[in-house]
């Protein structure tokens, strides 16, 4: 257990004598340049927004979306290798010296 602590103590001294690098080096001079971005007023989309109703072909627009992603996801989940190429594999391996 003392090992462990030592062990762990070195590792942090060791971390904290290492050389991070400028994050102000990361901004280009074009963003540095740049203007501030304008503050808007957000009530006309607060407005917008209220006015919106979700009607039964909203509902049905979102369930087809969220029926297509499902979709997607299960195509993502097959096998990559078709049932064939996998034997066709393993008796490869199985062939080696």
């Amino acid at each position: 257990m003392m090992r462990q602590v030592v062990a762990f103590f070195g590792l942090v001294l060791c971390g904290a004598c290492a050389q991070f690098p400028s994050i102000d080096q990361t901004v280009t001079l074009a963003g540095q340049a740049a203007p501030f971005p304008q503050i808007v007023n957000i009530d006309p989309l607060l407005a917008e927004a209220a006015n919106t109703t979700v009607t039964p072909d909203t509902t049905a627009a979102i369930e087809a979306r969220a029926a297509a992603a499902r979709a997607r996801g299960a195509a993502l989940n097959r096998p990559v290798v078709s049932d064939r190429d996998r034997a066709r594999m393993d008796q490869a391996v199985a062939d080696r010296p």
